[in-house]
Order: C-alpha cells, then sequence, then structure tokens
C-alpha cells in the first residue's frame, strides 16, 4: 500500500478508496491478469475487507472509475499502469550535466 501512496498522490484517493485499491492491485499481482474485477474477484475482495455483499464494491469502483484510478476498456475495468508496482520497485534517474 506504500507504493501507492507514492504512485498515487495524483489521483486524490481517500483511505478507504486506496485499500480497496490494494487488494485489486494484490490480486492483480497473484493472478497475472489486468481484468480483476470479475464478481468472483469482487467476492474475494469484500470478503477481505468484511462486507457482506459484495456489489457494495461497485461504490467504490465507480469512484476509482471517476478518478482515473481503473480504467474501463472492452475487456473490463483495468488498473492505471502507474498504480502496478513492478517486481525491480521504483527507481528514479537523474540525469546532470557537466560544466
Amino acid at each position: 500500500m506504500e507504493y501507492l501512496r507514492l504512485a498515487g498522490g495524483s489521483f486524490n484517493l481517500t483511505d478507504k478508496e486506496m485499500e480497496v485499491l490494494s487488494l485489486f492491485v494484490n490480486q492483480h499481482l497473484k493472478e497475472n491478469r489486468k481484468n480483476v474485477f470479475t464478481p468472483a474477484d469482487k467476492q474475494e475482495i469484500a470478503k477481505e475487507l468484511g462486507l457482506d455483499d459484495f456489489n457494495r464494491l461497485n461504490v467504490f469502483i465507480k469512484k476509482l472509475k471517476d478518478k482515473r484510478a481503473i480504467i474501463k476498456q472492452v475487456e473490463g475495468y483495468h488498473i492505471h499502469t502507474i498504480l502496478i508496482p513492478d517486481s525491480e520497485g521504483i527507481s528514479f534517474i537523474w540525469n546532470t550535466e557537466d560544466n
């Protein structure tokens, strides 16, 4: 979730939206597939959040879509690529000029 706090700052996500998104990101990394917003995925994530009805996640999915943290495509919703950490972590490159 710390990665999301760093990478997701420009999306203006609430703490709860960040928590929900982090579970979807974890699902994405675990399952190695783009669309992790299937009913089965939502049921699993709702259970982790302690929600009785997985359809309550649709409110968060709509907010995440509106904030462009997830993107609706033909195949379903996908998490914005900047919000998915890669196995190498975060790297920064500084270019310096010698005078």
